[in-house]
Protein backbone atom coordinates (compact mmCIF):
# COMPACT_ATOMS: atom_id res chain seq x y z
CA UNK A 1 0.00 0.00 0.00
CA UNK A 2 1.75 3.15 -1.20
CA UNK A 3 1.65 6.00 1.26
CA UNK A 4 4.38 8.46 0.49
CA UNK A 5 4.14 12.16 1.19
CA UNK A 6 3.55 12.74 -2.53
CA UNK A 7 0.73 10.20 -2.59
CA UNK A 8 -1.12 12.17 0.07
CA UNK A 9 -0.21 15.61 -1.24
CA UNK A 10 -1.89 14.58 -4.50
CA UNK A 11 -4.80 12.67 -2.94
CA UNK A 12 -7.62 15.02 -3.93
CA UNK A 13 -9.96 16.87 -1.63
CA UNK A 14 -10.96 16.34 1.96
CA UNK A 15 -13.64 13.75 1.16
CA UNK A 16 -11.24 11.67 -0.92
CA UNK A 17 -8.62 11.78 1.81
CA UNK A 18 -11.06 10.71 4.50
CA UNK A 19 -12.25 7.86 2.30
CA UNK A 20 -8.67 6.74 1.60
CA UNK A 21 -7.81 6.64 5.31
CA UNK A 22 -11.05 4.79 6.06
CA UNK A 23 -10.23 2.17 3.42
CA UNK A 24 -6.73 1.65 4.80
CA UNK A 25 -8.03 1.17 8.32
CA UNK A 26 -10.77 -1.20 7.12
CA UNK A 27 -8.15 -3.50 5.60
CA UNK A 28 -6.63 -4.27 9.02
CA UNK A 29 -7.27 -7.29 11.18
CA UNK A 30 -9.25 -6.38 14.29
CA UNK A 31 -6.60 -7.69 16.70
CA UNK A 32 -3.70 -5.75 15.18
CA UNK A 33 -5.82 -2.60 14.96
CA UNK A 34 -6.73 -2.90 18.65
CA UNK A 35 -3.11 -3.53 19.65
CA UNK A 36 -1.65 -0.67 17.59
CA UNK A 37 -4.22 2.13 17.47
CA UNK A 38 -4.96 3.86 20.75
CA UNK A 39 -7.46 6.50 19.64
CA UNK A 40 -9.33 7.58 16.53
CA UNK A 41 -11.60 10.61 16.43
CA UNK A 42 -15.19 10.02 15.28
CA UNK A 43 -15.33 9.23 11.57
CA UNK A 44 -17.76 12.05 10.92
CA UNK A 45 -14.99 14.52 11.88
CA UNK A 46 -12.35 13.23 9.49
CA UNK A 47 -13.43 15.17 6.43
CA UNK A 48 -13.50 18.42 8.39
CA UNK A 49 -10.02 17.71 9.75
CA UNK A 50 -8.63 17.19 6.24
CA UNK A 51 -10.44 20.29 5.02
CA UNK A 52 -8.81 22.31 7.80
CA UNK A 53 -5.37 20.96 6.89
CA UNK A 54 -5.86 21.81 3.23
CA UNK A 55 -7.10 25.27 4.15
CA UNK A 56 -4.10 25.80 6.41
CA UNK A 57 -1.81 25.15 3.48
CA UNK A 58 1.90 24.60 3.85
CA UNK A 59 4.34 21.93 2.71
CA UNK A 60 2.30 19.10 4.35
CA UNK A 61 -1.22 20.38 3.60
CA UNK A 62 -3.72 17.56 4.06
CA UNK A 63 -1.13 14.89 4.88
CA UNK A 64 -2.28 12.59 7.72
CA UNK A 65 -0.06 11.21 10.44
CA UNK A 66 -0.44 9.36 13.73
CA UNK A 67 1.03 10.41 17.08
CA UNK A 68 2.33 8.16 19.83
CA UNK A 69 -0.14 8.29 22.71
CA UNK A 70 2.03 10.37 24.95
CA UNK A 71 1.64 13.46 22.74
CA UNK A 72 -1.27 15.70 23.66
CA UNK A 73 -3.91 16.57 21.10
CA UNK A 74 -6.51 19.03 22.32
CA UNK A 75 -9.72 17.25 23.28
CA UNK A 76 -8.23 13.75 22.95
CA UNK A 77 -7.18 11.64 25.95
CA UNK A 78 -3.49 10.93 26.54
CA UNK A 79 -3.23 7.51 28.16
CA UNK A 80 0.35 6.33 27.43
CA UNK A 81 -1.16 2.90 26.73
CA UNK A 82 -2.13 2.44 30.37
CA UNK A 83 -5.42 1.66 32.08
CA UNK A 84 -5.33 4.61 34.48
CA UNK A 85 -3.36 7.67 33.32
CA UNK A 86 -6.50 9.44 32.14
CA UNK A 87 -7.78 9.29 35.72
CA UNK A 88 -4.65 11.03 36.98
CA UNK A 89 -4.26 13.53 34.15
CA UNK A 90 -7.09 15.55 32.57
CA UNK A 91 -7.86 15.59 28.86
CA UNK A 92 -5.57 18.27 27.40
CA UNK A 93 -6.89 21.55 26.07
CA UNK A 94 -3.85 22.32 23.90
CA UNK A 95 -1.70 20.45 21.41
CA UNK A 96 1.79 19.21 22.12
CA UNK A 97 4.50 21.45 20.67
CA UNK A 98 5.40 18.98 17.91
CA UNK A 99 1.73 18.38 17.01
CA UNK A 100 1.24 22.15 16.87
CA UNK A 101 4.25 22.67 14.63
CA UNK A 102 3.20 19.94 12.20
CA UNK A 103 -0.26 21.51 12.16
CA UNK A 104 1.24 24.83 11.11
CA UNK A 105 2.63 22.95 8.09
CA UNK A 106 -0.86 21.67 7.22
CA UNK A 107 -0.42 18.10 8.47
CA UNK A 108 -3.47 16.38 9.98
CA UNK A 109 -3.18 14.33 13.17
CA UNK A 110 -5.44 11.41 12.28
CA UNK A 111 -5.18 9.39 15.50
CA UNK A 112 -2.94 8.09 18.25
CA UNK A 113 -0.95 4.88 18.49
CA UNK A 114 -0.20 2.45 21.28
CA UNK A 115 3.21 2.06 22.87
CA UNK A 116 5.02 -0.05 25.39
CA UNK A 117 3.29 1.04 28.60
CA UNK A 118 4.55 4.45 29.77
CA UNK A 119 7.19 4.24 27.00
CA UNK A 120 9.33 2.01 29.22
CA UNK A 121 10.24 -0.98 27.08
CA UNK A 122 11.77 -1.98 23.77
CA UNK A 123 9.30 -4.56 22.47
CA UNK A 124 5.79 -3.13 22.30
CA UNK A 125 4.50 -5.99 24.46
CA UNK A 126 1.49 -4.58 26.32
CA UNK A 127 -0.71 -6.76 28.53
CA UNK A 128 -3.58 -4.27 28.43
CA UNK A 129 -4.12 -3.88 24.68
CA UNK A 130 -2.02 -6.60 23.06
CA UNK A 131 1.45 -6.74 21.57
CA UNK A 132 1.98 -4.48 18.56
CA UNK A 133 3.01 -6.87 15.79
CA UNK A 134 5.71 -6.35 13.23
CA UNK A 135 4.04 -4.89 10.13
CA UNK A 136 5.29 -7.70 7.86
CA UNK A 137 6.06 -10.57 10.27
CA UNK A 138 3.12 -10.70 12.68
CA UNK A 139 4.76 -13.38 14.82
CA UNK A 140 7.48 -10.85 15.73
CA UNK A 141 7.38 -7.57 17.62
CA UNK A 142 7.46 -4.11 16.10
CA UNK A 143 9.90 -2.88 18.74
CA UNK A 144 9.32 -0.22 21.34
CA UNK A 145 8.49 1.86 22.90
CA UNK A 146 7.09 3.71 19.85
CA UNK A 147 5.68 0.46 18.53
CA UNK A 148 2.31 1.57 17.20
CA UNK A 149 3.75 4.53 15.30
CA UNK A 150 6.33 2.34 13.57
CA UNK A 151 3.62 -0.21 12.76
CA UNK A 152 1.35 2.49 11.26
CA UNK A 153 4.06 3.63 8.86
CA UNK A 154 5.18 0.08 8.12
CA UNK A 155 1.60 -0.94 7.29
CA UNK A 156 1.20 1.98 4.90
CA UNK A 157 -1.56 3.75 6.81
CA UNK A 158 0.21 7.10 6.93
CA UNK A 159 3.46 8.47 5.51
CA UNK A 160 4.90 9.41 8.90
CA UNK A 161 4.14 9.02 12.59
CA UNK A 162 5.45 10.62 15.75
CA UNK A 163 7.49 8.77 18.34
CA UNK A 164 9.74 9.56 21.26
CA UNK A 165 13.19 8.23 22.05
CA UNK A 166 14.59 8.12 25.57
CA UNK A 167 16.76 5.02 25.49
CA UNK A 168 16.16 3.90 21.90
CA UNK A 169 12.38 4.02 21.45
CA UNK A 170 12.54 5.35 17.90
CA UNK A 171 15.81 3.73 16.88
CA UNK A 172 14.76 0.18 17.79
CA UNK A 173 11.34 0.13 16.05
CA UNK A 174 12.85 1.82 13.00
CA UNK A 175 15.51 -0.89 12.76
CA UNK A 176 13.09 -3.75 13.44
CA UNK A 177 10.46 -2.50 10.96
CA UNK A 178 12.81 -1.38 8.18
CA UNK A 179 11.97 2.31 8.49
CA UNK A 180 13.77 5.61 8.69
CA UNK A 181 13.53 7.13 12.15
CA UNK A 182 14.91 10.29 13.69
CA UNK A 183 15.37 11.49 17.26
CA UNK A 184 15.90 15.21 17.60
CA UNK A 185 17.11 16.97 20.72
CA UNK A 186 15.07 20.17 20.48
CA UNK A 187 13.77 20.36 24.04
CA UNK A 188 10.28 21.82 23.67
CA UNK A 189 9.15 19.07 21.29
CA UNK A 190 9.83 16.43 23.94
CA UNK A 191 8.60 18.41 26.94
CA UNK A 192 5.69 20.66 25.95
CA UNK A 193 2.54 18.56 25.94
CA UNK A 194 4.36 15.24 25.91
CA UNK A 195 3.91 12.96 28.92
CA UNK A 196 7.43 12.31 30.25
CA UNK A 197 9.32 9.11 30.78
CA UNK A 198 12.67 10.44 32.02
CA UNK A 199 12.67 14.19 31.31
CA UNK A 200 16.40 14.82 30.97
CA UNK A 201 16.71 11.97 28.44
CA UNK A 202 13.43 12.30 26.50
CA UNK A 203 13.64 13.35 22.85
CA UNK A 204 11.02 13.66 20.11
CA UNK A 205 11.02 12.49 16.52
CA UNK A 206 9.22 10.48 13.88
CA UNK A 207 9.25 7.57 11.43
CA UNK A 208 9.04 7.63 7.63
CA UNK A 209 8.91 4.78 5.16
CA UNK A 210 11.55 6.16 2.79
CA UNK A 211 14.71 8.17 2.88
CA UNK A 212 13.22 10.70 0.47
CA UNK A 213 10.27 11.36 2.79
CA UNK A 214 12.51 11.54 5.84
CA UNK A 215 14.78 14.05 4.12
CA UNK A 216 11.78 16.17 3.14
CA UNK A 217 10.39 16.13 6.68
CA UNK A 218 13.78 17.10 8.09
CA UNK A 219 14.09 19.99 5.66
CA UNK A 220 10.62 21.20 6.66
CA UNK A 221 11.00 20.79 10.42
CA UNK A 222 14.72 21.32 11.07
CA UNK A 223 15.45 24.61 9.41
CA UNK A 224 14.47 23.98 5.82
CA UNK A 225 17.96 24.06 4.38
CA UNK A 226 19.86 21.36 2.57
CA UNK A 227 23.13 20.29 4.11
CA UNK A 228 26.16 18.93 2.32
CA UNK A 229 27.04 15.35 3.27
CA UNK A 230 29.37 15.10 6.25
CA UNK A 231 32.94 14.86 5.03
CA UNK A 232 34.36 12.83 7.91
CA UNK A 233 32.25 9.84 8.94
CA UNK A 234 33.44 7.01 11.16
CA UNK A 235 31.68 3.69 11.72
CA UNK A 236 32.03 1.11 14.45
CA UNK A 237 33.09 -2.11 12.73
CA UNK A 238 33.45 -4.31 15.82
CA UNK A 239 30.41 -6.08 17.35
CA UNK A 240 29.18 -4.63 20.65
CA UNK A 241 27.53 -7.83 21.87
CA UNK A 242 27.66 -11.55 21.26
CA UNK A 243 24.15 -11.33 19.80
CA UNK A 244 25.51 -9.15 17.01
CA UNK A 245 28.16 -11.63 15.92
CA UNK A 246 25.84 -13.39 13.45
CA UNK A 247 28.02 -13.06 10.33
CA UNK A 248 25.24 -12.03 7.96
CA UNK A 249 23.88 -9.46 10.39
CA UNK A 250 27.27 -7.94 11.15
CA UNK A 251 28.45 -7.89 7.54
CA UNK A 252 25.23 -6.25 6.35
CA UNK A 253 25.70 -3.39 8.81
CA UNK A 254 29.39 -2.88 8.05
CA UNK A 255 28.66 -2.87 4.31
CA UNK A 256 25.78 -0.41 4.76
CA UNK A 257 27.99 1.97 6.73
CA UNK A 258 30.70 1.73 4.09
CA UNK A 259 28.12 2.56 1.41
CA UNK A 260 27.40 5.79 3.30
CA UNK A 261 31.06 6.74 2.98
CA UNK A 262 32.14 5.79 6.49
CA UNK A 263 35.67 4.84 7.42
CA UNK A 264 36.34 2.45 10.33
CA UNK A 265 36.55 4.13 13.71
CA UNK A 266 40.25 4.23 14.65
CA UNK A 267 41.47 1.40 16.87
CA UNK A 268 42.06 3.45 20.03
CA UNK A 269 38.64 5.07 19.80
CA UNK A 270 37.04 1.69 19.10
CA UNK A 271 38.53 0.19 22.25
CA UNK A 272 37.36 3.14 24.33
CA UNK A 273 33.86 3.09 22.87
CA UNK A 274 33.52 -0.64 23.47
CA UNK A 275 34.50 -0.14 27.11
CA UNK A 276 32.05 2.71 27.57
CA UNK A 277 29.22 0.94 25.77
CA UNK A 278 29.74 -2.09 27.99
CA UNK A 279 29.27 0.04 31.10
CA UNK A 280 26.52 2.27 29.73
CA UNK A 281 23.44 0.04 30.27
CA UNK A 282 23.93 -0.27 34.04
CA UNK A 283 24.54 3.44 34.56
CA UNK A 284 21.75 4.46 32.22
CA UNK A 285 19.34 2.18 34.13
CA UNK A 286 20.17 3.99 37.37
CA UNK A 287 19.82 7.49 35.97
CA UNK A 288 16.75 6.79 33.86
CA UNK A 289 14.74 4.85 36.44
CA UNK A 290 15.48 7.47 39.11
CA UNK A 291 13.86 10.10 36.91
CA UNK A 292 10.97 7.80 35.98
CA UNK A 293 10.23 7.12 39.64
CA UNK A 294 9.94 10.84 40.31
CA UNK A 295 7.37 11.14 37.50
CA UNK A 296 5.34 8.23 38.93
CA UNK A 297 5.77 8.95 42.63
CA UNK A 298 2.13 9.90 43.24
CA UNK A 299 0.65 6.66 41.90
CA UNK A 300 3.37 4.01 41.71
CA UNK A 301 2.05 2.26 44.85
CA UNK A 302 -1.70 3.01 44.82
CA UNK A 303 -1.95 1.97 41.16
CA UNK A 304 0.43 -0.99 41.29
CA UNK A 305 -2.20 -3.62 40.29
CA UNK A 306 -2.95 -1.65 37.12
CA UNK A 307 0.64 -1.53 35.82
CA UNK A 308 2.28 -4.04 33.55
CA UNK A 309 4.26 -5.90 36.28
CA UNK A 310 7.48 -5.70 34.28
CA UNK A 311 7.13 -1.93 33.84
CA UNK A 312 6.25 -1.44 37.51
CA UNK A 313 9.35 -3.35 38.57
CA UNK A 314 11.53 -1.39 36.14
CA UNK A 315 10.33 1.84 37.77
CA UNK A 316 10.28 0.68 41.40
CA UNK A 317 13.86 -0.64 41.30
CA UNK A 318 15.03 2.97 41.55
CA UNK A 319 14.26 2.78 45.27
CA UNK A 320 16.96 0.16 45.68
CA UNK A 321 19.93 1.86 44.04
CA UNK A 322 22.74 2.38 46.51
CA UNK A 323 24.54 5.72 46.93
CA UNK A 324 27.58 4.10 45.37
CA UNK A 325 25.60 3.09 42.27
CA UNK A 326 24.08 6.54 41.95
CA UNK A 327 27.45 8.26 42.32
CA UNK A 328 29.01 5.94 39.74
CA UNK A 329 26.19 6.58 37.27
CA UNK A 330 26.42 10.34 37.69
CA UNK A 331 30.19 10.18 37.17
CA UNK A 332 29.79 8.06 34.03
CA UNK A 333 27.78 10.56 32.02
CA UNK A 334 30.69 13.08 31.77
CA UNK A 335 32.94 10.24 30.59
CA UNK A 336 30.52 9.50 27.77
CA UNK A 337 30.31 13.18 26.90
CA UNK A 338 34.10 13.45 26.85
CA UNK A 339 34.37 10.56 24.39
CA UNK A 340 31.97 12.23 21.99
CA UNK A 341 33.57 15.65 22.43
CA UNK A 342 36.89 14.14 21.35
CA UNK A 343 35.24 12.25 18.50
CA UNK A 344 33.59 15.37 17.09
CA UNK A 345 36.99 17.02 16.80
CA UNK A 346 37.83 14.34 14.24
CA UNK A 347 34.46 13.37 12.75
CA UNK A 348 31.23 14.94 11.49
CA UNK A 349 29.14 11.82 12.11
CA UNK A 350 29.46 8.41 13.78
CA UNK A 351 27.64 5.27 12.63
CA UNK A 352 26.90 2.10 14.58
CA UNK A 353 24.12 -0.50 14.55
CA UNK A 354 20.87 0.65 16.10
CA UNK A 355 20.06 -2.83 17.43
CA UNK A 356 22.03 -6.02 18.08
CA UNK A 357 19.55 -8.31 16.29
CA UNK A 358 16.47 -8.14 14.05
CA UNK A 359 12.90 -8.13 15.36
CA UNK A 360 12.35 -10.99 17.78
CA UNK A 361 9.31 -12.84 19.05
CA UNK A 362 7.45 -11.55 22.08
CA UNK A 363 8.54 -14.55 24.14
CA UNK A 364 12.17 -13.53 23.64
CA UNK A 365 11.64 -10.13 25.27
CA UNK A 366 13.62 -10.22 28.51
CA UNK A 367 16.17 -8.22 30.49
CA UNK A 368 19.07 -9.86 28.64
CA UNK A 369 17.70 -8.60 25.33
CA UNK A 370 17.15 -5.17 26.89
CA UNK A 371 20.76 -5.02 28.07
CA UNK A 372 22.07 -5.98 24.65
CA UNK A 373 19.98 -3.25 23.04
CA UNK A 374 21.11 -0.63 25.55
CA UNK A 375 24.76 -1.25 24.70
CA UNK A 376 23.88 0.15 21.29
CA UNK A 377 21.48 2.92 22.24
CA UNK A 378 22.49 4.18 25.70
CA UNK A 379 25.67 6.01 24.62
CA UNK A 380 23.74 8.45 22.43
CA UNK A 381 21.00 8.72 25.05
CA UNK A 382 23.44 9.56 27.83
CA UNK A 383 24.97 12.33 25.71
CA UNK A 384 21.59 13.46 24.27
CA UNK A 385 22.77 13.21 20.68
CA UNK A 386 20.57 13.49 17.60
CA UNK A 387 20.31 10.24 15.67
CA UNK A 388 19.01 9.14 12.30
CA UNK A 389 18.19 5.47 11.83
CA UNK A 390 18.34 4.06 8.31
CA UNK A 391 17.21 0.50 7.56
CA UNK A 392 19.57 -2.33 6.67
CA UNK A 393 17.87 -5.14 4.68
CA UNK A 394 18.66 -8.65 5.90
CA UNK A 395 18.23 -12.06 4.28
CA UNK A 396 14.67 -13.35 4.53
CA UNK A 397 13.06 -9.92 4.59
CA UNK A 398 13.87 -8.87 8.15
CA UNK A 399 15.86 -5.73 8.76
CA UNK A 400 18.45 -4.14 10.95
CA UNK A 401 19.32 -0.48 11.14
CA UNK A 402 22.21 1.94 11.38
CA UNK A 403 22.04 4.83 13.80
CA UNK A 404 23.90 7.87 12.52
CA UNK A 405 24.93 10.18 15.36
CA UNK A 406 25.87 13.85 14.93
CA UNK A 407 26.74 16.65 17.37
CA UNK A 408 24.00 18.64 19.09
CA UNK A 409 24.24 21.61 16.76
CA UNK A 410 24.41 19.60 13.54
CA UNK A 411 20.98 18.01 13.05
CA UNK A 412 20.77 19.41 9.52
CA UNK A 413 23.64 17.08 8.54
CA UNK A 414 21.22 14.17 8.84
CA UNK A 415 19.23 15.24 5.77
CA UNK A 416 22.06 14.35 3.42
CA UNK A 417 22.40 10.88 4.97
CA UNK A 418 18.81 9.72 4.50
CA UNK A 419 19.51 7.92 1.23
CA UNK A 420 16.84 7.23 -1.36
Amino acid sequence: MDTSLDDWLNAGGAAERAAALRARLASLRAAERAAAIAFLPPEDTWEAAFAAGLAQGGPLAGVPYFAKDIYDKAGWPTAASTRFLTEERPVPHTDAALVRDFGVCGAVCAGKTHLHEFAYGFSGVNPHFGTVPHPRFPDRVAGGSSSGSAWAVGKGLVPFALGTDTGGSIRIPAAFCGLHGVRLTRGDWAREGCFPLAPSFDTAGWFAASGADMARLLRIMVGGRESAPPKRVFALTKPLTQEETDPAFHTAHVDAARALGAAPLPADATREFLRLAGEAPAHFAVLQSTEVLRVHAAWIDPRKPLYDPAVWQRIARARDWTPRQIDAAEAFRPRMDAFFAALWREADAFILPAAPFPAHRADDDDEAARGAILRHTAPASLSRLPALTVPVPLPGGLSGGLQILVPHDAENRLTALCGA
